[in-house]
Formats: C-alpha cells, structure tokens, sequence
C-alpha cells in the first residue's frame, strides 16, 4: 500500500507519496488545480490506501473532488497533530511526507496483527552501524524478545555511534 499526504495552501498543493516502509516514492509542488493533483496522484491511484488533506480553511475543493474521483481520503487537523505543536518540518515537502506517514501508521495499527501483550517489549527503531539491520534482529530473536524493529539509513553527514557499554536496562540484548 501507498499513502498520499497533500499540504494544501492557498496557492499551492505540495504531494508527497509514502510507501508502508516509510520509503518515499514521490514528491511535487503542484497548482490548486484538481486536475494537476489527480494527474499526480492517478498513477499510484489503486495502491493508495488514504489520501490525507490538512483541513485548512480551503479543503474543501480538494477532498469532495477527489472523493468524487474514487480516491480514499481523511482529513487531518493541524491543531490536533503533535507534529504541528510548534514542531513543523520545516518544509511544505516535509509535512506533506508526514501526513503521508500518519496515514501509514493508522494504516499499520489497524492491518498488523496484535503483538501478544507481556511485560518485556522493546521497540527499537533509529539508524545503525549494521547496513541492514540483520544482525539486530537476529540478536533479538536470539533473545526471545518480542520486539518491533525498524531502522532507517543514517544521515549522510553522520555516523552510527558506538555503544562501548550498555546501560542496566538493556543488558538482557
């Protein structure tokens, strides 16, 4: 599944496309024109799962005409996300992926199954020295943790750092 995030202004719309990893497939500045946003969104069209809109004061337009197209959309109110608590990504390209990702993630809550509830959990997410998080996993396999991991490549500019002795609550990994 895919999920759009649209951050609507009142002269612009910025798209971005999310896959359910977190990966983002595509991004654009388009004009408030719902023939620009279908033609953005029509070649992802039937792997969309949501279509998520800030509802600022000019929604309207945007949401009914893509409904009307068959697109599977949720409005999103800006005052209600923790994200927009004075904590902006700083872009429109940024809060567009994020709409997009809180799509994702309702989407994860309500189609993975529930993890088996208990005292021990770890949800270990970040950037790692290990390229592709195998030998992570394995050590929590290893472990008999449950345990949801998700890890994302280090920025360009930095380093994964080096963990010389784990503190008391993370000995048992």
């Amino acid at each position: 599944k895919l999920m759009a995030g649209l951050d609507l202004h009142s002269n612009n719309v910025m798209a971005a496309i999310m896959d359910q990893d977190g990966k983002r497939v595509a991004h654009r500045k388009l004009e408030c024109d719902l023939g620009k946003v279908d033609e953005f969104l029509k070649p992802y069209k039937k792997q969309l799962g949501k279509v998520v809109v800030e509802s600022t004061f000019n929604w309207y337009w945007l949401v009914d005409g893509l409904s009307e197209r068959g697109y599977p959309m949720a409005l999103a109110n800006p005052a209600k996300i923790e994200q927009y608590n004075g904590l902006k990504h700083g872009d429109d390209k940024g809060d567009a992926f994020h709409l997009a990702d809180l799509a994702r993630l309702q989407w994860l809550a309500r189609n993975v199954r529930e993890l088996e509830a208990g005292e021990h959990f770890a949800w270990v997410t970040g950037w790692t020295s290990d390229p592709d998080g195998h030998q992570l996993q394995s050590a929590v396999e290893a472990s008999h943790a449950r345990a949801l991991l998700r890890f994302c490549p280090a920025p360009r500019e930095l380093r994964a750092p080096l963990l010389l002795a784990n503190p008391a609550w993370a000995r048992p990994f």
